[in-house]
């Protein structure tokens, strides 16, 4: 039932703000992933990232859930505009 990460970015209009990820699978396999990458700018104020939740995407806006959280096998630390992460979380369905 969480709707937000603990210690979540949420500073309005910036690059790392919770946003869509892509979604990929390979035909015959029973894994996915789901990548996103964040991309700092002038809206954002110096971060270092741990984590990375992932939220459902319901029709209605603002009554997402956190399905999982993920920790980051190294941190990220970004502070100047065009400093970027990108996350990959892979899957094994069983």
């Amino acid at each position: 039932g969480d709707t937000v990460l603990t210690g979540e970015i949420v500073t309005s209009g910036g690059g790392l703000v919770r946003g869509r990820c892509t979604w990929s699978h390979t035909t015959a396999t029973n894994t996915f992933a789901l990548t996103k990458t964040f991309l700092f700018n002038a809206s954002d104020v110096p971060a270092t990232i741990h984590k990375a939740g992932f939220f459902s995407c319901p029709a209605v806006t603002g009554s997402e859930r956190m399905v999982y959280e993920s920790i980051l096998s190294a941190d990220a630390s970004l502070a100047v505009s065009g400093d970027s992460v990108t996350i990959t979380d892979t899957y094994t369905m069983s």
